[in-house]
């Protein structure tokens, strides 16, 4: 059962059904102040969860941020937040451009993990047939919702990449094939629209320094559910390499090279000298830009730093794997540092004379949640096709994880169904039930 299907399915719910985490927040809550309090269980709050950033006062500069202005304004200004998930722009009926594109945006994925799977065994009909899909549908990405348009333009770029280096061949015929793609691509998700372009006149914009930041809790409220299942993907596929490094460092012959889980071949593998240079530098310079982040109080910038690092470093060894197909793990891996850095770049930056920073963070955080969901649920089906769901044998440590993953989806679930309920009570008679399809119209 453990197959394709189920991996879609599995994003379907990620990307489409599940909440954030703040369904199991509130009902911790109402449960406190029913239990131990006495007052009345509160209703269910379906506009919370959409709003789970306060409105906060601008970042007062320090020594340490020195990207922030000193003073550009007469008073403070607050930075309003908006952290809608699908289901609730699904459950708002709220037909507007960042839910119009979300079909379009998956299907874009899709036609880039085809062709990037494709390049070693497609002839040249299918390759100029899908880079022509695969144009068109990020060309349409522009006029549909233009923000989406650079985070779709630069992952094509990077799933082609991915495609031409794992096919075999001359470097230089590859470095072409490449140029060619890519530049083949990019130029006709442009021409494709250009009646669009010629008479679109955007609004006057550009970016500038953002004076505000998410706070870790509400960061991990947000995206929970995906960062765990980020992690364990990323430690599952790095560990015997970390405990390789580790050891390498203490002395080169207590290297595991053969434990790892990627199970590299030897012409793969760094010897144990270069392995502790390389490994050193990135290590020391990626542990200063964390401690750094953290001391400026960025810790929701520190996590991302340092999560990215790790994604960097797992990418390079699964392009380095020589075992049939394991290299196709990059997939996942590319939609994980594209989510990363963009929520990077939304601690620092925003689009300019936004209001605080309530579209950027909007815009991009939905941006962020496709492709976790996605990721998601390849890590899933991964580790589902790795054993890790295997009642036989079951160790402790598999049994706690296995806990907290049912814990999460199960917490995740929570808004479909209370969230619902809360929003047809809001706008609709829900007691009077009847067969006449506009008898809700006198009453709601």
């Amino acid at each position: 059962m453990w197959g394709p299907v189920i991996a879609g399915l599995m994003a379907a719910l990620l990307v489409a059904v599940i909440g954030n985490l703040d369904g199991i927040v509130q009902l911790v809550e109402g449960g406190w102040k029913s239990a131990v309090r006495g007052e009345t269980f509160p209703a269910f709050d379906f506009w919370r969860s959409s709003r789970m950033l306060p409105a906060m006062n601008d970042v007062t500069p320090s020594a340490l941020t020195f990207w922030l202005p000193d003073k550009t304004f007469s008073g403070p200004e607050l930075g309003h937040h908006i952290t809608e998930f699908p289901f609730f722009t699904f459950l708002f009926a709220d037909l507007h451009a960042h839910l119009a594109v979300i079909p379009f945006t998956l299907l874009a994925l899709g036609l880039s993990v085809s062709l990037m799977v494709g390049l070693r065994s497609g002839g040249v009909w299918w390759l100029v047939l899908t880079g022509v899909a695969l144009a068109v549908t990020v060309g349409s990405l522009w006029a549909i919702n233009s923000w989406d348009y650079p985070t779709y333009v630069i992952l094509t770029v990077l799933f082609i990449g991915a495609g031409v280096y794992l096919v075999r061949g001359d470097p230089m015929r590859r470095l072409a094939l490449f140029l060619a793609l890519a530049a083949g691509v990019v130029v006709l998700s442009i021409l494709a629209f250009l009646p669009f372009h010629l008479s679109y006149h955007p609004f006057p914009t550009g970016l500038e320094v953002s004076k505000w930041q998410t706070p870790l809790h509400h960061f991990l409220g947000i995206h929970g559910l995906f960062l765990f299942l980020i992690v364990t993907f990323l430690l599952f596929l790095s560990w015997a390499h970390i405990k390789d490094m580790f050891a390498s460092l203490v002395h080169p012959a207590l290297s595991t090279h053969n434990s790892s889980p990627l199970r590299r071949s030897p012409a793969a593998t760094l010897s144990g000298m270069r392995l502790s240079a390389w490994t050193v530098a990135a290590l020391v310079l990626g542990t200063l830009v964390v401690i750094y982040m953290a001391a400026a109080g960025y810790w929701t910038a520190a996590l991302l730093c340092f999560l990215l690092g790790l994604t960097g470093w797992v990418a390079g060894k699964v392009l380095c794997n020589k075992e049939e197909g394991a290299s196709y793990a990059i997939f996942p891996l590319i939609l994980i540092g594209m989510a990363l850095l963009i929520a990077l770049g939304v601690e620092f930056v925003r689009a300019k004379d936004d209001i605080g920073r309530m579209n950027t963070l909007f815009k991009y955080y939905l941006e962020v949640w496709i492709l976790f969901a996605v990721a998601s649920a390849c890590n899933l089906w991964y580790l589902g096709s790795r054993g890790i769901f295997r009642l036989r044998g079951m160790s402790m440590y598999r049994g706690a994880w296995l806990t907290m993953l049912a814990l999460l989806l199960a917490s995740s679930f929570i808004y479909p169904i209370l969230g619902t309920r809360a929003r047809l009570s809001n706008r609709f008679d829900t007691q009077n039930e009847t067969l006449d399809g506009v008898d809700y119209m006198t009453r709601a």
